[in-house]
């Protein structure tokens, strides 16, 4: 129980401290949806995803919350009075997985150019640890109950030294997701 309740807090701290650097940024949107009619949003805190950090992490969740706010009141959306009012209901979400990656690294010693000596030739493989964190922002038209747009961004995460730099970095997340958002729609 103690280990779990740790590696728990560690992952969540990881998401705290996520550095963007080369994320892998997905989107996809329904074209039926005219998206220049959706003028309001609400941000739910709905969500009953399994293993949310954003669920455990009330900090990072305010953090991610205020950059989906900034980003959207930036491209004139307006927060609705509650979310029955809303065009638009964001839900938010975000995950840590441990990842493995492999390298070889091929090296040489000996032997002298032109010599005949073949000298002698060798490879090393280099395992890399690393966790990495995925955000995911889902916009679904309130009115119809359907999935309108999502994006996500994944990346690998590295410490920040301060309150201030964590939220930028998530800031430079949220405003890379949904940069494509609102799509070009008929």
């Amino acid at each position: 129980m103690m280990k779990l309740s740790l590696l728990g807090l560690c992952l969540s701290a990881a998401f705290l401290l996520t550095s963007c650097g080369g994320w892998d940024v997905k989107t996809d949107y329904d074209p039926d949806i005219t998206f220049s009619t959706l003028k309001t949003y609400w941000i739910s805190d709905h969500t009953k995803i399994p293993n949310d950090i954003l669920a455990k992490e009330e900090i990072v969740r305010k953090r991610v919350v205020s950059a989906i706010e900034a980003d959207l009141n930036e491209k004139g959306f307006t927060k609705a009075a509650d979310e029955a009012s809303a065009d638009l209901t964001v839900l938010t979400y975000a995950g840590v997985k441990e990842m493995v990656n492999y390298s070889t690294i091929g090296y040489s010693y000996g032997g002298y150019w032109g010599y005949g000596s073949p000298g002698m030739y060798g490879t090393q493989v280099v395992e890399n640890r690393y966790s990495e964190g995925t955000l995911h922002i889902d916009m679904f038209d309130t009115k119809k109950k359907m999935l309108a747009w999502k994006g996500q961004a994944s990346g690998a995460l590295q410490q920040a030294r301060n309150p201030e730099e964590r939220q930028a970095i998530i800031h430079e997340v949220v405003g890379a997701t949904l940069k494509s958002f609102p799509p070009k729609s008929k």
